[in-house]
């Protein structure tokens, strides 16, 4: 059953609602993850290239992400900007490993952090800021 996460400003967490069949999901015992503050989008993919699924938090009020690794490992990592508000995921550089495009919004800045091994995302020179604007994700429609 497909699950829905849910990220909470107010506490500062993202909670996992499991999925219980037939579009309800189960709300009364969530799975409750702690990120950076005032949390905003959120990604599920695999980002540091080991087996499972990541968790990634854009946190406006820390200036950074909150990379928890096949949710447990918890990496938080800088912006390089203030009050990241937008991303977007893609393999942009090919290599089979989740990378992020990030916009903050109090400095005007776009960034990209390019997935990588070992819990890590890192500020990479292939998305510097000029580089970021010309990469495009499809739109499903």
């Amino acid at each position: 059953m497909p699950d829905i996460f849910v990220s909470n400003s107010q506490s500062n967490t993202v909670s996992e609602l499991n999925g219980l069949g037939q579009g309800f999901f189960n709300d009364q015992t969530p799975r409750i993850f702690d990120v950076g503050t005032d949390p905003g989008p959120l990604f599920v993919g695999n980002f540091d290239g080991r087996a499972g699924l990541d968790l990634v938090t854009v946190n406006a009020g820390s200036n950074d992400l909150t990379l928890l690794s096949n949710f447990a490992i918890r990496l938080d990592i800088s912006t390089g900007g203030l009050l990241p508000v937008a991303a977007a995921t893609g393999d942009y550089n090919k290599d089979g490993i989740g990378d992020l495009l990030v916009t903050n919004n109090g400095s005007g800045g776009r960034w990209g952090f390019q997935g990588g091994t070992g819990s890590s995302l890192r500020s990479s020179s292939i998305f510097t800021p000029a580089r970021c604007a010309s990469v495009r994700t499809p739109v499903k429609r």
